[in-house]
């Protein structure tokens, strides 16, 4: 949105750029979130956009009622309508079977001129079908960190490819003391007979 590319660029030639690209730009009030997967990071994510003002669509497996950070809900199917009415999406999405392509096969047509950012899985689309969306202006940038082959192949066209920004699957480390910390507080609450935090649900593979 606001073309970080032009600032990177004039900055190495020592350039005082005030043009169009920099100056003509949405605020997040203006702007539509489509967040796919309403899990703990999904609902920490559309918090933080919904207190900044933007209208924020999720999409979950059943149907359910809008919340305090979600304006709508939507079931896969109806990802379609989701994606038309969006200005940014966000995966944060598992990779279980039920994911497996979810933004494949074209379905990203329904976009127009959409960002995307994944930090869930890549097998939610194949790397091939993002250059496709990128260059039928779909999207209008992909964020990635996340990849069906990690680390992602030296001779993938993503990684020179002008609109992509590209992390090694970093997003969401899991580091030592978080890690500890979330034991010792699993630990007390099992101790006192409470409900466990980040319990994985091994028939739904998250």
């Amino acid at each position: 949105e606001r073309n970080y590319p032009v600032v990177h660029a004039s900055q190495a030639q020592g350039f005082w750029n005030k043009c169009d690209d920099l100056m003509n730009y949405r605020c997040l009030n203006e702007l539509k979130i489509g967040i796919l997967g309403v899990g703990q990071m999904g609902k920490c994510t559309a918090k933080i956009f919904k207190s900044l003002g933007s209208e924020v669509f999720g999409l979950v497996s059943s149907t359910r009622e809008p919340s305090d950070s979600i304006d709508k809900y939507f079931v896969p199917a109806e990802l379609p309508e989701l994606l038309s009415s969006v200005d940014y999406l966000v995966n944060i999405l598992p990779a279980t079977p039920d994911t497996d392509q979810i933004l494949g096969g074209g379905i990203l047509s329904n976009c127009e001129n959409v960002g995307f950012v994944n930090i869930g899985r890549g097998n939610v689309i194949k790397e091939d079908e993002i250059i496709e969306a990128l260059e039928n202006g779909w999207l209008r940038g992909a964020a990635l960190d996340v990849f069906n082959v990690e680390p992602l192949p030296s001779e993938s066209k993503l990684w020179s490819h002008p609109k992509v920004t590209i992390t090694p699957h970093v997003a969401g480390e899991s580091r030592a003391q978080d890690i500890a910390e979330c034991f010792v507080t699993n630990l007390n609450k099992f101790d006192s007979g409470e409900d466990l935090d980040c319990v994985v649900n091994w028939d739904r593979l998250y």
